[in-house]
């Protein structure tokens, strides 16, 4: 049985370690309140040929909104501030890193759900990224702003997948 478990998480990590692309989402979470994991699924979904009915679309959003707010909001917001804190104490401090790294398995988990219901792959694979761009148009990013940022993520892509032996039209 093929585990599409277990290539989401690679995928991201792979994509996220990419020269510029780390930068280029955070700064986006920060300005346009993107959830980088459900932009990250979504890029996947894309390259990897995923059709998802608008309905969907539609719940993915809210579960990414849901569990950024409830769940991985909280942790972040709590790592920050203690970054903030000039003071910690080294307990503090590995505290702050247990916080960090809680914050990375909650994002995680939350990619692996969204991998156990994906749609088998149906379609080619869409370098023009898509359901991300339908992400960005709905965090009104701006269109020449959605361009340049599709345009690096796809330069991102085919450098991973040089890197990762991988040549021609596959994308992934």
């Amino acid at each position: 049985m093929h585990c599409v478990e277990s290539e989401l998480w690679p995928f991201c990590q792979s994509l996220y370690r990419q020269a510029g692309v780390e930068p280029l989402l955070l700064s986006l979470q920060d300005a346009a309140d993107m959830h980088i994991p459900l932009a990250l699924v979504l890029i996947w979904f894309d390259i990897t040929g995923r059709e998802l009915e608008a309905d969907a679309l539609t719940r993915l959003y809210k579960t990414s909104e849901q569990w950024q707010r409830h769940v991985v909001e909280p942790l972040r917001q709590a790592r920050r501030w203690m970054k903030a804190n000039t003071a910690l104490t080294e307990p503090e401090h590995a505290l702050r890193e247990q916080i960090k790294g809680a914050e990375l398995e909650a994002e995680r988990q939350w990619l692996l759900r969204q991998s156990q219901a994906a749609p088998s792959p149906l379609l080619p694979p869409n370098p023009a990224l898509t359901y991300f761009n339908r992400y960005l148009e709905r965090l009104s990013v701006a269109a020449a702003e959605q361009k340049r940022i599709a345009h690096q993520l796809r330069q991102a892509i085919e450098v991973m997948n040089k890197s990762e032996g991988r040549q021609g039209e596959e994308l992934v």
